[in-house]
């Protein structure tokens, strides 16, 4: 039961009158409030309160039990200095360092100086030979885009990503609440079955058909039945290590004449990474044959003289890997498919409901990585100010 300040006062008031006997005060509580009194020990606690504090009031939440003074101005200074000249220390080594609790250091660093703890970021390495051919290259890209404004559009941005059937296990993100260690696991095969997915992905507009082209039981072309054009998404299928020759035949066979059934094919350019199954002289030929001079690649200027280069070790540039591939392995797996027809089913069902905006934001994004390549001087662009800028924008969404 909760008691009002008045009968607290009584109680400590009585108390003292008592000669700091506590015996009488039950029976004169009763008296006055027509309510059974405390328990000796609760009446005990209310007194010993009173004096310690000088009051029977509730403290203000927040601000009761132990004050934190070792939060204080001077120990957030030690505490900043500290984790500015050495920030990949750990909490418990600064806490046996500076002699102050780990819960203080952690109370100092998020709460008083809003700092927050980042992961190291692993990127991939780019050599030093290809760091200005990057800076070449993309220079090419943006006069292109600037003599003509519609080239993004016109461009299927190609690559090929792996689907394992049982996901990777992050276990940073997999926890299991329990009194005691369950032992939870959860058993993957050293060789887990996988796909290689190969997608093309472009802002050009296709038309929708209600005869697609079947693959192994799967439909690979995303189509619209309702009959309005959309933005471009092309996935297919390769159950087999891509090689030049099953290569050459998926362009042949299925993604060259889903861009003739579409009537996109005079108007479109490919690009392409350069894997060696993509960069033989048997796959440029074919390119040539169908595109001509537009063809975004390696080695395909030099073979052929006309075209534009794609700069080597540039995944941080292709939509497909900054963007593509991350989309869909986040969403393919949230229905657990079972087997490997069940998981390109996810796969075409998730890259059916890319938002049109999103492939708009996404091709413009690519033309500011681009400037991000100039600005770090053909180095990674995670640092500069034009990649901050679009991750502050991508958190608003």
């Amino acid at each position: 039961m909760r008691y009002t300040i008045e009968q607290r006062k009584f109680i400590v008031e009585e108390y003292l009158v008592h000669n700091r006997d506590l015996d009488p005060v039950g029976p004169l509580f009763r008296q006055k409030f027509g309510i059974p009194p405390p328990q000796k020990v609760s009446m005990l606690a209310i007194i010993t309160k009173w004096n310690e504090k000088g009051t029977v009031q509730d403290q203000i939440k927040g601000v009761s039990g132990r004050q934190a003074d070792v939060v204080t101005p001077e120990n957030i200074e030690i505490v900043k200095e500290e984790f500015s000249n050495n920030p990949r220390q750990s909490l418990k080594l600064a806490s046996q360092g500076l002699q102050i609790s780990k819960t203080s250091i952690h109370v100092m660093l998020r709460k008083k100086l809003h700092w927050k703890p980042y992961k190291t970021q692993k990127r991939h390495k780019i050599p030093e030979r290809c760091v200005l051919p990057r800076v070449t290259k993309t220079s090419s890209f943006i006069s292109a885009f600037y003599e003509d404004p519609n080239l993004l559009n016109s461009i299927w941005f190609t690559d090929e990503s792996h689907f394992e059937l049982v996901p990777t296990l992050n276990s940073q993100n997999n926890r299991f609440w329990a009194p005691e260690q369950p032992y939870e696991t959860i058993q993957t095969e050293l060789h887990p079955q996988k796909t290689t997915a190969w997608g093309a992905i472009s802002t050009q507009a296709t038309k929708s058909h209600y005869s697609v082209i079947p693959i192994r039981n799967v439909t690979n072309a995303i189509v619209n039945p309702q009959g309005h054009s959309l933005l471009g998404i092309f996935l297919t299928f390769f159950d087999e290590t891509v090689k030049q020759c099953n290569y050459v035949k998926m362009l042949q066979e299925e993604f060259i004449p889903f861009l003739h059934n579409n009537d996109i094919l005079q108007h479109s350019y490919l690009m392409q990474d350069g894997a060696t199954p993509h960069t033989c002289n048997a796959t440029l030929d074919l390119l040539n044959q169908y595109f001509g001079e537009r063809i975004v690649s390696g080695r395909y200027v030099e073979r052929f003289g006309y075209g534009l280069s794609w700069p080597a070790y540039s995944p941080d540039l292709s939509p497909c890997d900054f963007f593509l591939w991350g989309y869909l392995k986040g969403r393919v797996y949230r229905n657990r498919p079972t087997t490997i027809d069940e998981l390109k089913a996810e796969i075409l069902r998730c890259g059916s409901e890319v938002p049109q905006d999103m492939l708009i934001r996404v091709m413009g994004n690519f033309k500011k990585r681009l400037e991000a390549v100039q600005v770090a001087q053909g180095r990674n662009i995670e640092h500069t100010p034009i990649m901050a800028e679009m991750r502050k924008k991508r958190n608003q969404f």
